[in-house]
């Protein structure tokens, strides 16, 4: 239950206080980060080594995202670009890929590791917005 919570967005201190509200338990925030540290990597073993069912079309799209140092200036100051590609029917998120640049090597990148993620499975279609790097970026991508 902890693990859900904090996976939940919760922060320590309410994970800690909704254990003792519900089940009596006065359990340490401290105690909650050690098991979040041991069992994270399981977690992640687990969920990493599981194939998953796809459909088509996948569904890709960039995000504006502040980041810290970015070299940007003028409008897209202080913005970086998060690509991420999504499997549209059972909404399973293939790939999220930063890149400085809203260019063709940004959706590339993002492309090439939602195939390596989706062990296998062919891509027959994609859904894109309109930009001119997403096309090239996904049809260069598909080729190779």
């Amino acid at each position: 239950m902890t693990l859900d919570l904090y996976f939940s967005g919760l922060s320590l201190r309410k994970i800690a206080r909704s254990v003792s509200d519900h089940f009596n338990v006065d359990i340490n925030c401290s105690t909650i980060d050690t098991w979040i540290q041991k069992y994270i990597p399981f977690i992640s073993g687990y969920l990493n080594a599981l194939t998953p069912q796809l459909f088509n079309p996948w569904h890709a799209d960039e995000f504006f995202v502040r980041m810290k140092g970015s070299q940007h200036q003028g409008r897209y100051k202080g913005l970086a670009f998060l690509w991420n590609v999504m499997e549209k029917e059972t909404r399973f998120f293939l790939a999220s890929k930063v890149s400085e640049n809203r260019d063709a090597s940004g959706a590339i990148a993002a492309l090439q590791l939602a195939i390596k993620n989706a062990h296998g499975n062919l891509l027959n279609a994609i859904n894109t917005d309109a930009h001119s790097s997403q096309r090239s970026g996904f049809k260069d991508a598909s080729e190779s």
